[in-house]
């Protein structure tokens, strides 16, 4: 889906010895202003190790507004958590996986870039 909407995006990149899932919109901007760039992980094992990630991927990007964890369940970290149970939406942390692309959309808007075309 980031691929067809020309959505601007690394994918499995490295940094600092961690594999990072997605970042949004490049590494460059994660580095050098990392308010203005996203990073987005996908659950891969217990509650315990992504918490051990995401404690060490808050070193680059201490926003935890700007840390994105997709999960199938809610899982109950300092980040936003997108899920795939409509059950587990417990509050403004907790959003439908669905509304992800609409949310990668918002930020880019919020920061001035307008590389998502699918929805233009």
């Amino acid at each position: 889906m980031l691929t067809i909407s020309i959505l601007p995006s690394m994918r499995k990149v490295a940094f600092n010895g961690t594999i990072l899932d997605i970042v949004i919109p490049n590494l460059r901007v994660l580095k050098n202003s990392a308010e203005n760039s996203v990073v987005i992980v996908f659950s891969k094992g217990s509650e315990n190790m992504m918490l051990e990630k995401i404690s060490y991927i808050r070193r680059f990007q201490p926003n935890e507004k700007n840390l994105w964890i997709a999960s199938e369940k809610s899982l109950s970290l300092p980040c936003i958590n997108y899920v795939l149970d409509q059950k587990d939406i417990l509050s403004e942390e907790k959003k439908l996986y669905s509304d992800l692309i609409i949310d990668i959309d918002k930020f880019l808007h919020e920061k001035g870039d307008k590389s998502l075309k699918i929805f233009q």
